[in-house]
């Protein structure tokens, strides 16, 4: 399982938006709210997602040309959030 740490994936900042579900609708507004904001945390169910998005910095299942901004961190914990 990869690290999901706070520190590791949006050095540092706490992510006050939370969006529920990592398919493209949920990871387009997570990045949008990354700009507004300069944090939020992604949520999937799915831990080899999670795991596949936090390596390569972009979902590449459901939204592979949209890089992730800086601010993003990824969790599929709910006890997380």
């Amino acid at each position: 399982m990869a690290e999901a740490s706070s520190d590791r994936q949006t050095g540092g900042n706490t992510p006050t938006f939370a969006v529920l579900g990592a398919g493209s609708w949920g990871t387009a507004l997570a990045m949008q709210l990354v700009r507004v904001s300069g944090s939020a945390l992604l949520w999937s169910w799915e831990q080899d997602h999670v795991d596949d998005m936090i390596e390569h910095r972009v979902n590449r299942q459901f939204l592979p040309e949209a890089p992730f901004p800086d601010g993003l961190k990824l969790e599929s914990s709910l006890q997380s959030i």
